[in-house]
C-alpha cells in the first residue's frame, strides 16, 4: 500500500513531506501555505477531554442548573464532537498534500539542483579510484580526504531528495514501466549489472565507477525514459519469440 495515500496518515505525511522541503532551504509555494494554515487552526483548537467529575463537581459547587446543563451537553456530545474534529484534521491535512504535490513545478527544480550537487560530489569521490582516508590525509590532499569522509552523509541526503521527489510521482513505484525503472540510473540494464553495495555510498559508488548514469529526473521525465526502453524490451522479447516459433515449424516440417 501506498503510504502517501493512507487516508489515517494523512497529518503525519503532511508534516513530514513539508519538513522535508523546507528543512532544505525552499520555500512554499503561498496556496500550499494557505492550506497548512487551516491545518495548523484545526490542530490548535483539538477537543479537552472533559474531566469525569466535572459534572458532580459542579453540584457540590451549587451551580445552577444553566451551568450543570451546559456541562451535561458537553459530557454526552464531545465523543461525537472528537470524531468530527478528527476526521476535518484528516481532511485538512489531505487538501494540503494535494495542494503541495501539485506544486512540484516550483519545488522540483530546486530539488534537482540540490540533487545535482550531490551527484557531482559522489563522482568525485567515485574517481578517487579506491583511495584510503589516511593515504589521502598523509598526501596532503585535505580536499579529497574530506568529500571521501563525508561520502555517507552525501549519499544519504541523495537518497532522500530522491524519495522527496518520489513523493510529488505519487510513489516510487509509479515510476517504473513494466518493472523498467530509470528513475536514478538512466541505464537500466548497466544498473542491474553493477549497483551493488551494503550501503547507499557503495551503491552510488559501484554504479558510478561502472560507467551507469545517474541523474535526477522528473516524474514525467522517468516515465519517458522507462517507457522508451520498455517498448524496446518488449519489441525484442516478440522478435525472439517469433523467431523461435519460426524455428519450431521448420523443425517440424523436416
Amino acid at each position: 500500500m501506498n503510504r502517501w495515500n493512507t487516508r489515517d496518515q494523512w497529518p503525519q505525511n503532511c508534516r513530514g513531506a513539508v519538513a522535508a522541503v523546507t528543512t532544505r532551504g525552499i520555500s512554499l509555494p503561498k496556496r500550499v501555505a494557505e492550506a497548512l494554515a487551516v491545518l495548523d487552526r484545526i490542530e490548535a483548537t483539538a477537543p479537552i477531554e472533559p474531566s469525569p467529575t466535572v459534572i458532580r463537581d459542579a453540584i457540590v459547587a451549587g451551580a445552577d442548573e444553566t451551568v450543570i446543563t451546559r456541562l451535561l451537553l458537553i459530557d454526552l456530545t464531545h465523543s461525537r464532537y472528537r470524531g468530527e474534529w478528527s476526521q476535518a484534521r484528516v481532511d485538512a491535512a489531505g487538501i494540503a498534500l494535494a495542494v503541495l504535490r501539485d506544486s512540484a513545478d516550483e519545488i522540483l527544480p530546486k530539488l534537482r539542483e540540490q540533487a545535482q550537487d550531490c551527484i557531482e560530489k559522489l563522482t568525485a569521490v567515485a574517481n578517487l579510484g579506491g583511495a584510503r582516508l589516511e593515504d589521502l590525509v598523509k598526501a596532503g590532499r585535505t580536499d579529497d580526504a574530506r568529500q571521501l569522509a563525508g561520502v555517507d552523509v552525501v549519499a544519504a541526503e541523495a537518497d532522500a531528495l530522491y524519495e522527496i521527489r518520489d513523493f510529488f510521482a505519487g510513489g516510487a513505484h509509479t515510476l517504473a514501466v513494466n518493472s523498467v525503472d530509470v528513475s536514478r540510473w538512466s541505464d537500466y540494464e548497466l544498473a542491474q549489472h553493477h549497483v551493488r553495495g551494503t550501503s547507499p555510498a557503495a551503491r552510488y559508488l559501484a554504479g558510478i565507477r561502472a560507467g551507469v548514469p545517474l541523474w535526477f529526473p522528473t516524474p514525467t521525465e522517468a516515465r519517458k525514459a522507462a517507457q522508451i526502453l520498455a517498448d524496446k524490451f518488449s519489441a525484442t522479447a516478440s522478435a525472439v519469440a517469433a523467431t523461435r516459433r519460426g524455428q519450431g515449424s521448420y523443425a517440424a516440417f523436416l
